[in-house]
């Protein structure tokens, strides 16, 4: 994920709008990245909340894979949207100093 980020940054302006479409971009791939490991270890079961809309969905005739992967992406949308603008935010207000890499003791 770091490095999606850090390479999108490096080429575009992370400013609000960006964050919004990387946001986006890191809502599919985590749960994408995500979703495998946890059917390959824990058979999709992980103890959080997504295992009630899991179990409903696998119960409905989903493969297990896609029960478990749409719970992940709908809970990604808000979380990965959320930080991304707020780092865009912070981004804002960090000083110049530190982001060119000089220290402010000189």
């Amino acid at each position: 994920m770091g490095l999606i980020v850090g390479f999108i940054a490096r080429k575009y302006k992370f400013n609000v709008r960006m964050a919004m479409i990387v946001g986006c971009i890191l809502a599919v791939i985590a749960p994408l990245i995500g979703t495998p490991i946890a059917v390959w270890i824990y058979g999709g079961i992980t103890g959080d909340r997504n295992d009630v809309i899991f179990t409903w969905l696998a119960q409905s005739g989903k493969t297990i894979f896609t029960a478990a992967f749409i719970p992940r992406i709908t809970g990604n949308i808000l979380d990965k949207l959320v930080s991304c603008f707020l780092v865009a935010l912070l981004i804002n207000h960090i000083p110049n100093s530190i982001i060119k890499g000089r220290s402010t003791n000189e």
